[in-house]
């Protein structure tokens, strides 16, 4: 939320709070008691008037708006009960999640379709009717067999289907699936934990079917263990406690939209969420991506305050967030990590001291100032900030911003325009 000061009009960015509700509705997660200027939105932001000639721009790094005939709509994932199946279509793709029987059909506003189809439990072919059940905007097919229940949950860029194995309950699960066009895929690995939270081994198989593939999931009793604290190297071990959750996503492909990542020893780029200080006496660095920001090249920037909610506390580790001093900002590459980006002049020396839950603030309104002021800059043009290790102590990090989740980074700029700010034609789409 913003607090306008009545006496000296200076605008202050106070910390996110949650808004019930907006994991189905995400643009509730941004929006402002005042006008909206709805010809600057963008996939991932709104803008508002505040009057005085002075607006604010709110960008996330996930999609708030799906595209209709030409217009951009505020995301809506709550599922609609349409007899047969349960049906979704206010998003960047269409859902159908059918009644009766574990299945669904994605189909990506791209043009990429996915089904999936439960097709045989232990070696048996499972042609069964199920009870199936709408709660909390979750789809259950509850008691699929002895010890097995199904979940089904929209998320902003996908759908997420998971597994319920208690101890008597089946060790193998095939699926048939179908996939057209290259714009959504289904995970071809899938991720296991028991009730202790240890990852479980689940071993994968595709055998091809024409124009399908039946997909396997085979549950081993075995679990991770880490067997070097400093390596922090794995190893599978006898044994794990029930019930065992497996997970297997449908995602959108947006294989140049890496938009939230870190870094690790000098490692590759890993996009499950954001971390930045000292891991086992290596550095780790973080970095994350706004696209299509909606902000007139040259304009005075009152404040930018970048918001991460905390996710994993490991100490309070000192950083320095520096954006990249460039037009507009690709993705993040092997060649583009954190570390290697043209440093902006200015940047921020920060030690986040917030705990896991709580939404944690950095003021970087110089560093935004310095690229909105770059004459190469053009409203819709994409910006990123690198969140690096500053000296932190050992193995003294914070982790933000899981993938996916209804709270990932937010990015709030009040600016004043040069003049009065009349609405242009905006160009739809992703960026880079």
């Amino acid at each position: 939320m913003l607090e306008l000061d009545k006496v000296n009009k200076s605008i202050n960015i106070v910390p996110w709070i949650p808004i019930e509700g907006e994991h189905i509705k995400p643009a509730l997660r941004i929006q402002h008691d005042t006008e909206e200027v709805v010809e600057k939105r963008t996939f991932t932001s709104k803008t508002y008037k505040l009057g005085n000639n002075k607006f604010l721009t709110r960008h996330g790094i996930r999609e708030i708006h799906y595209e209709k005939d030409g217009k951009l709509e505020e995301i809506d994932l709550a599922f609609e009960d349409r007899g047969d199946h349960y049906f979704i279509d206010k998003a960047i793709y269409t859902l159908k999640i059918y009644k009766g029987i574990p299945k669904y059909s994605y189909i990506s506003d791209k043009g990429g379709k996915i089904d999936v189809r439960l097709y045989a439990i232990d070696d048996v072919i499972f042609n069964d009717t199920i009870e199936t059940q709408l709660l909390n905007n979750n789809i259950f097919y509850n008691n699929a067999v002895e010890g097995l229940s199904l979940k089904i949950f929209p998320m902003i860029n996908g759908v997420s289907l998971y597994k319920k194995v208690e101890q008597n309950g089946p060790r193998k699960l095939t699926w048939l699936i179908k996939e057209v066009g290259q714009h959504a895929k289904i995970g071809k690995e899938t991720y296991a934990t028991d009730n202790n939270k240890n990852g479980v081994r689940i071993e994968n198989k595709i055998t091809p079917n024409g124009d399908e593939f039946f997909f396997d999931e085979i549950l081993h009793e075995e679990h991770s263990e880490v067997i070097d604290k400093t390596s922090r190297k794995k190893k599978w071990m006898p044994g794990v406690t029930y019930p065992v959750v497996i997970d297997v996503d449908v995602n959108e492909v947006i294989a140049a939209e890496i938009d939230d990542v870190r870094t690790f020893n000098g490692g590759g780029l890993q996009s499950l969420y954001l971390s930045a200080g000292n891991f086992s006496g290596y550095p780790m660095n973080g970095g994350v991506r706004f696209r299509t920001l909606a902000i007139p090249q040259g304009v005075t920037i009152n404040s930018a305050v970048l918001t991460l909610d905390v996710k994993g506390d490991n100490g309070d580790p000192t950083l320095k967030i520096y954006g990249d001093d460039v037009d507009n900002a690709g993705s993040w590459s092997g060649g583009e990590k954190p570390k290697d980006i043209v440093k902006t002049a200015a940047n921020l020396s920060w030690t986040p001291t917030a705990n896991v839950g709580v939404a944690t603030t950095a003021a970087i309104t110089s560093i935004v100032q310095e690229i909105i002021s770059r004459t190469g800059w053009s409203s819709n043009n994409n910006m990123k900030f690198a969140i690096l290790n500053n000296g932190a102590g050992f193995s003294v990090r914070k982790e933000f911003d899981d993938f996916g989740d209804a709270s990932p980074a937010l990015l709030d700029i009040t600016y004043t325009a040069v003049a009065v700010d009349t609405p242009q034609r905006m160009m739809v789409g992703f960026g880079a």
